[in-house]
């Protein structure tokens, strides 16, 4: 009679031991490859992209992870297409409009005759999509500090691009503004005592950024008198057509004039695609890193 020798369940599992780890020890190779000779360079890179962005929104006068630049500030001609409704030039330090000259050619306003504003520099006017860039950039490089190279292993080096990642894609939706803002909102980001003289009650002058451009938007008012409809005081004047109505100062107003002239600047533009790229390459880096646990 033929004995059948059963085969040991542990001569089975031997067999594929060895297997296991040597995928483990391969894994393991090439998360070391990785940590040691492709990161290094690539998260200098993105070091090296964030303080560009920085350099981007840092004054003349700014203080912290940069040193003030020498060439800091930038002049942006203002000049509406095709038409002498808005003309002249703003100059922007850093975070800041610092100086500036406009002049004004509306035709519902102070009789078509040409007003002349000017930024008064003892008061610039902050933009504050830039100020929230400029915050976020510094947080991202903070996280440098906190996550040096010695201790950039899988899950520091992972922590690390995470917060730069979530830095700067936290600014991105806010460097959007709509162009189409109501007077009331439009006054919070310029008062009127940033101008010299200070604007007369029923024009309003506005900076902020879009994308990689300076908007300048410009509002004429007719205040509602008391009694008196908007709409009768226009028939009145003789100035009936499409009225907007709005509220400013929780007083309705009719908008005479509504302009807004868009300045590209070379320097939003390099900001732009600086948060654009180290954004980018974060997460490209989060996700090679990812593949090995």
């Amino acid at each position: 009679m033929d004995v059948v020798v059963p085969i040991p369940v542990l001569q089975q599992q031997s067999q594929s031991q060895p297997q296991q780890l040597s995928e483990d020890a391969f894994m393991k190779a090439e998360l070391k490859w990785l940590l040691e000779s492709q990161t290094p360079p690539l998260v200098g890179e993105i070091e090296t992209i964030i303080k560009t962005a920085m350099g981007c929104c840092t004054g003349a006068t700014d203080s912290g992870f940069l040193s003030p630049r020498e060439n800091s500030s930038a002049t942006l001609a203002v000049t509406s297409a095709s038409s002498d409704l808005v003309k002249g030039f703003i100059t922007i330090d850093g975070t800041a409009i610092v100086k500036g000259e406009l002049t004004l050619k509306l035709p519902h306003y102070n009789r078509g005759n040409p007003v002349k504003v000017t930024i008064n520099s003892a008061r610039p006017v902050f933009l504050q999509q830039l100020v929230k860039a400029r915050n976020y950039l510094i947080t991202a490089l903070q996280a440098f500090y906190a996550f040096p190279r010695a201790s950039r292993d899988r899950d520091g080096l992972l922590q690390l691009l995470r917060q730069v990642s979530s830095a700067v894609n936290q600014w991105l939706p806010r460097s959007v503004i709509p162009k189409i803002m109501n007077a009331q909102v439009l006054e919070i980001f310029a008062p009127v005592q940033v101008f010299s003289p200070d604007l007369p009650e029923d024009l309003i002058v506005e900076f902020h950024v879009m994308h990689s451009s300076l908007l300048v938007s410009v509002k004429a008012l007719n205040y509602h008198q008391q009694g008196i409809p908007l709409q009768i005081q226009s028939k009145i004047l003789g100035k009936f057509r499409n009225i907007k109505l709005d509220t400013y100062k929780g007083r309705p107003v009719e908008l005479l004039d509504e302009v807004t002239v868009e300045s590209a600047s070379p320097r939003l533009t390099t900001l732009m695609r600086s948060i654009k790229t180290a954004g980018g390459l974060c997460e490209d880096l989060i996700n090679k890193i990812q593949v090995f646990k």
